[in-house]
C-alpha cells in the first residue's frame, strides 16, 4: 500500500500542492548520548477528499486510518518498494553485466599488452564499407568504480520511525 499511497502524494504535490497539513518535530537523547530527531508528517484527509483528482480507492483505505495518516510507514513501504525492484532488477542483469566484464577484461587486457597502460578502449560499430558509426567508450575507472559499488549485495535495511 505504501506504493500506491506514495504515488498518489506524488501526483498530488506534482499538480496541485503539498497535501502534508501538519508536520511534528521532536528531538530526545539516545542511550549513548546522541540527539535523535523525530518528525512525523501527516496528513488530513478531510482537505484532500474534495479532490477529484486524488485516487478514490487511495483515500479510501487512508479513511480506514482515521481523520489524519502518520505517513511515515507508507513513506518506508515506499522506500523499500525501490531496494525490491533495484534487487529485482539486478538479478535479471547479473549474467549480462559478467559476461561484459569478461569481455571488457580480455580486451583490454589485449590492448595493454600490446600497447600499454590506458584509461579507455572505444569500440565501434563498422558497416561494410568501413565507415564507423556509434563509437562507444569504456572507462576503466568508471568500470572500477561499478564493480566496487553497484553489485554489492543491497542490504534490506529497516528503516525506523
Amino acid at each position: 500500500m505504501g506504493y500506491r499511497v506514495m504515488e498518489a502524494i506524488r501526483n498530488y504535490v506534482q499538480h496541485r500542492g503539498l497535501p502534508i497539513h501538519a508536520i511534528s518535530h521532536k528531538t530526545s537523547k539516545t542511550v549513548d548520548d546522541r540527539i535523535k530527531h523525530l518528525i512525523v508528517p501527516t496528513l488530513r484527509l478531510k482537505d484532500i477528499e474534495n479532490d477529484s483528482k486524488f485516487k478514490k480507492k487511495v483515500l479510501e483505505e487512508l479513511k480506514l486510518a482515521g481523520d489524519t495518516v502518520d505517513i511515515r510507514l507508507y513513506i518506508r513501504q515506499y522506500i523499500q518498494s525501490f531496494y525490491k525492484f533495484q534487487k529485482f532488477i539486478r538479478d535479471i542483469l547479473i549474467e549480462d553485466v559478467v559476461t561484459a566484464d569478461e569481455v571488457f577484461n580480455k580486451y583490454y587486457t589485449l590492448y595493454e599488452q600490446s600497447y600499454g597502460k590506458t584509461t579507455s578502449l572505444a569500440v565501434s560499430r563498422l558497416h561494410l564499407d568501413k565507415f564507423h558509426i556509434e563509437p562507444v567508450q569504456f572507462l576503466s575507472d568508471v568500470i572500477k568504480r561499478r564493480r566496487g559499488i553497484s553489485w554489492k549485495p543491497i542490504q534490506q535495511t529497516t528503516l525506523r520511525g
